[in-house]
Formats: structure tokens, sequence, C-alpha cells
């Protein structure tokens, strides 16, 4: 439930501004993306430039790409002919590194989330993943979006070190692994980073190639555009002000005038923005402006295998619940049965223990709707947001009335946090920790609050600028640059352990 503090025209209202409420704003930062989840990451479009204008009324933020697949499922360029034969895992190395990667492969691409458990419990253990297979509920969503992985190329082979050129087989996104082995028979894997990248240039056509090109020129219209629109509309104009004027000497120094290509353009210039603002949701894009969902009806099959961003729940020793959440896809009409089911199977537990580690956030709709179930019927006050460019302000409540059973506000939870816990995943922690409602167990967050906008930028590029920051009514702030601050400081992999021993030390039960 949303209550507007100040008088605003309804209509207007859900034309601006619930669109930025659809965005948890990007749960990852622009250096470092989910494969088939990150809206930053590059991708080869049509020649077209977008102008420099504000975005439409009911565009969404750039968060949108944040579900499930996403990437596989966005438009992207027809390979060229260079791309179209993709080779095979049999053209891994003969070492170690080319072994485990074969084999990870093959689980992977078998779409069987038991295969999938099998291969990892025998040779890959999860510690050892980057955050987009940090989880068995990732790493399967992430398997069936992209429909697999073909090796396109071997960059770099030692025995016990690999880094590989992949490319989904649901599109044309192509993304890099980077494997480490133990020099030790059976190899385990120690290290798997894996991440999108580019098409590389080699394997576009003439005509994307020439999209992509980027003179003098198209190089200082993008440039006053973005200076245009952060200035415009970021959270914080002193800081966008400041941002700018950084980018303009870089401009007039050179500093870009060896980008020559627009993917790396906006990868460059997007880790300036960030780094210059310090906001992990702030960065750059090259591609068309992202669709607007319909959220009306059924949730798109993505969604549903999605487990509509739940994992698995578990009855832990002492009728103490696990409750796996890894994400919070767009709120669809029919989702919120769905939800209602999955809390409803922990709410007879007598202690709840919830499980963002690996949640790199979603739809604040989504999130405020999860947090409802936490609270009994009276709405609770969440956060104020506040938004620079339009100077309004509106408070998030809990709902009263809820699908399924609540969990209320009485029986104890703990909620888990780690290194990859970011935007509506700290949102949801943050929240349960500053109204006195959870336990918070594990490691410092990311610290990503700021929820985000799309804007159009001359020359093809989409800037997705954080317009709007929320304040919690305890804390009178909230956790951007900071991350959420555990309760109960341990390693991310000893915090289930850690909260089911708090749990039933809390319930007289050791």
């Amino acid at each position: 439930m949303i209550s507007v503090t100040r008088s605003v025209n309804p209509i207007l209202r859900a034309r601006q501004v619930l669109p930025a409420l659809l965005c948890a704003a990007l749960g990852c930062a622009v250096s470092s993306c989910a494969v088939s989840s990150c809206a930053v990451s590059s991708r080869a479009v049509s020649s077209r430039a977008v102008p420099a204008q504000a975005p439409p009324a009911a565009a969404l933020p750039v968060a949108l790409a944040t579900s499930p697949a996403a990437l596989s499922e966005a438009p992207g360029p027809a390979p060229s002919s260079a791309a179209s034969t993709s080779s095979t895992p049999s053209t891994l190395p003969d070492t170690p590194a080319g072994h485990q990667l074969g084999a990870w492969l093959q689980a992977f691409n078998s779409g069987e989330r038991a295969q999938l458990l099998a291969y990892h419990e025998r040779l890959f253990p999860y510690a050892a993943a980057s955050r987009d297979i940090g989880s068995i509920e990732r790493e399967h969503r992430l398997s069936q979006g992209t429909g697999g992985f073909d090796v396109r190329r071997v960059e770099e082979s030692e025995p016990g070190r690999l880094v590989a050129l992949l490319q989904e087989r649901n599109s044309p996104q192509h993304a890099r692994v980077r494997l480490q082995v133990s020099p030790d028979s059976p190899h385990l894997v120690t290290r798997f980073n894996i991440g999108p990248v580019p098409t590389p240039r080699e394997l576009l056509s003439p005509e994307q190639r020439e999209a992509r090109a980027m003179d003098a020129s198209r190089r200082r219209a993008a440039l006053d555009s973005i200076q245009k629109q952060l200035e415009a509309h970021y959270v914080y104009l002193e800081t966008a002000q400041q941002v700018s004027a950084v980018l303009r000497k870089r401009l007039a120094r050179g500093d870009y005038d060896q980008l020559t290509d627009a993917v790396e353009f906006a990868d460059a210039v997007g880790r300036d923005l960030m780094r210059l603002a310090r906001d992990r949701h702030l960065g750059l894009r090259f591609g068309p402006m992202p669709a607007p969902p319909k959220l009306d009806g059924q949730a798109p099959p993505r969604v549903e295998r999605s487990g509509y961003g739940f994992g698995s729940s578990q009855r832990l020793r002492g009728n103490v619940a696990l409750l796996v959440i890894n994400g919070f896809p767009p709120l669809f009409d029919a989702q919120k049965a769905a939800i209602g089911e999955r809390m409803s199977e922990v709410a007879d537990a007598d202690a709840v223990i919830v499980d963002l580690r690996s949640n790199n956030g979603g739809f604040p709709p989504t999130e405020q709707h999860v947090a409802s179930y936490f609270f009994d019927e009276q709405p609770v006050l969440l956060k104020t947001i506040h938004r620079r460019d339009s100077g309004e302000s509106f408070e998030v409540r809990t709902e009263r009335e809820l699908p399924g059973k609540r969990l209320g506000s009485s029986k104890p939870v703990f909620v888990l946090t780690g290194q990859r816990t970011f935007s509506g995943g700290e949102a949801l922690a943050y929240e349960l920790q500053a109204l006195g409602r959870a336990l918070v167990v594990g490691e410092n967050t990311r610290g990503g609050a700021h929820a985000s906008f799309p804007y159009p930028v001359e020359g093809g590029f989409v800037l997705r600028v954080p317009t709007m920051r929320g304040v919690n009514p305890v804390t009178g702030t909230n956790w951007e640059g900071v991350g959420i601050v555990p309760d109960v400081d341990v390693p991310e992999e000893e915090a289930l352990e850690t909260a089911h021993r708090l749990a039933l030390e809390r319930l007289g039960r050791e």
C-alpha cells in the first residue's frame, strides 16, 4: 500500500513514479554483471540512434532485465556468418581445467537440476562460483534461460586454468568463463567466474560493426547527452554536477579518444560513472530502451521457472524453517497466489531463516509484497521515497490483505546476507532489521539502495540514472554505499549454521 504525502495528479503519478518503483534497481554493478540478468551487458544493435529526450512516461527502469533469462529473451543482433558455426566442448584442451569445464557444460546444458547437483557435489563446490551460478536455483534458472552454452574459442589455457569464450544457445549473447582447478586429482573447481561480454568485433557483420563505430563527434554528443540527463535526474544534483565536470575534463584531454566501438565506449564511461558517483546503480549501455512488461494476468514461463524468485524451502531441526529468496521478479497478478503458497509453507514454523545470500534484487513492489508477510495486518511504514527531479515524496507501507498465511510480527526471524546480497535483497534485510523484525546473520552487503530510471542518450545508448532514495522511519537513512551491517558477523558460508543455532537458542531447544 502506497500513500502519497503531498498532493499530486494521480494519473501523472502512476505514469511517472510507479515505473521507477518497478525497479529495485539493477542487481549488479556495471563491471560485474550477471550473464542473463544484467541490464548493462552490451550487445550490438541497429544503427538507428535514440533521440536524446525524456523517456516515455510509462518507460520502465533499466533494471527490467534483472528477471531471469532476460538477456536470452531480449532482442539482439543476428549472428554473422562467422558466428553461425558454434564449437562444442570437444574443442576444449586435454587438461584438468579443460576436462572440468567440459563436465560442467555437460551438466549445465542438460537443463536437469539433478544432474547439476550431482556434478557440484562431486567436483564443484558452490562457494567457488560467481554469483550467477552461486546456488542451484540461480544456476538452473540460467541454464533454462540461456538454453546452455557452446564454446566459441579458448582464449587462455594452462593445466589448472582456463579462459574461454562461450555463446548462449538461445541468443547471440556471449559470455566469458574463467576457471581454476586444484592441482591434485580429482581437480576440484576452486574458482569459477562467468559474465556477459559484447559480441567480439570479428564475429559481427559489417552492418553491426558500422552501427558500433564511434568517432569524435559521436563521443562528444553522447557525453553531452549523458551530462544533461544526469544533472536533470540524478538523486543528488551536486554529485551529478561533479561527475559531469570530471567527464568533460576527461573528454577534453583525450581519455576517450581510443574508444572507437560503441560497446567499449559504454563499458568505459559506465565504469567511470559508477566509480565517480560511488553508485552501483548508475551505468551506461549501448542498446535500445527497455520495453515495459505487462503485469496483468499470468506470469511468463521464465518467471514461473524461476520459482517466482524463491528457492527451496526446508524444515530444519526444532521446527525451524529455511526460506530461500533469490530475487524479486515483476509482480504479475497471478504471481501473488504463488508467493502466498510459498510463504504459507513456512508460516507454521516456530522460527524462520530467510536466506538472501544470493539475492541481488528485482522489483520493489515484489519486495514490499513479500515484506508484508513478516508483519501483522495493520500497515507498517517501510520507508518514505523521495524523488529529486520531481520533488515528490511518498510512503511505502506493508499490505493489509495478502493471499496465504502471514508469519506475523512475533515469530523469530533470522536473515542471512553475504557479499552477493544487493539492491532489493538488501531492502528486505534492511527493513526487517531496522524495524526490529529480524536478526541479520552473515556478511556485510554491497550497498545499493537507489531506484533508477532508464534515459535515452544520443547515439543509441541508455543511461541508467538513480532518481529516488528511500528513508527508513527508524534509521532516518538507507544502506547506500554502506550495505547491511549484520547483527552477527560471520562468513556467509557459516551463516545458516549460526542462524539455526541462534534460532534454537531463542526457542529454548539447544
